[in-house]
């Protein structure tokens, strides 16, 4: 039972302050806080080198086929050496490598952040989600307010 609740105070930790307080107070969080952090790291960290991994194997091997297939085997070591930086370029701007870089120093951060100053910090996504819920609560009450307080109410 103990290790579910573990497992719940990880997930806990990624949200917002405002959202957690129901739960525990940060002072109890920071452990699992920590723990949620290294894992998130060490997940994306594990992701993103195999997608290289997997991406640079299936790119040289097309390379290579294409040399072979058209004769050039004498150019293909030097070719293949210049074009895995190009590769390797175009692996990094990969939207979902950014994101699992970004993903990765965040652990790292949230981490740092539990295990130096005892602080827990939510990840950036939830925060977004949290102010787009937010902003719809608020502009819901607005727009109940406004038909509230119309010329129509008011004769």
């Amino acid at each position: 039972m103990a290790v579910f609740a573990y497992l719940a105070e990880g997930v806990v930790t990624l949200l917002p302050n405002g959202y957690r307080r129901w739960y525990a107070p940060d002072e109890d969080l920071y452990r699992a806080a920590g723990v949620c952090g290294v894992l998130q790291y060490a997940l994306c960290a594990g992701v993103l080198l195999t997608r290289f991994i997997a991406f640079m194997q299936s790119s040289m091997a097309g390379v290579g086929a294409a040399a072979v297939a058209h004769d050039h085997r004498e150019a293909l070591a030097g070719v293949q050496y210049h074009i895995g930086i190009l590769y390797s370029t175009e692996f990094l701007g990969s939207p979902l490598t950014i994101l699992l870089a970004y993903l990765m120093c965040e652990g790292l951060l949230r981490f740092l952040a539990a295990a130096v100053t005892r602080e827990v910090i939510g990840t950036a996504p939830f925060y977004f989600v949290a102010w787009v819920w937010r902003w719809m609560r608020v502009s819901a009450f607005s727009r109940s307010e406004i038909r509230r307080a119309s010329p129509q109410s008011l004769r």
